[in-house]
């Protein structure tokens, strides 16, 4: 995930403030709308249980 590891490395580590990041660089979910928390949230969350 590199767009999400490029934005904490910015010093964004909320979930919010991820989505808040994806957002503002017109970045759309899966599904063609915009992130919320939960959204992050599980893709974090996916992201973490790969090998």
């Amino acid at each position: 995930m590199p767009i999400t590891d490029s934005l904490r490395s910015a010093g964004i580590t909320s979930y919010r403030g991820i989505a808040c990041g994806l957002n503002a660089r017109g970045i759309r979910t899966a599904r063609g709308r915009t992130w919320q928390v939960s959204n992050v949230r599980n893709l974090i969350a996916r992201g973490q249980k790969e090998p």
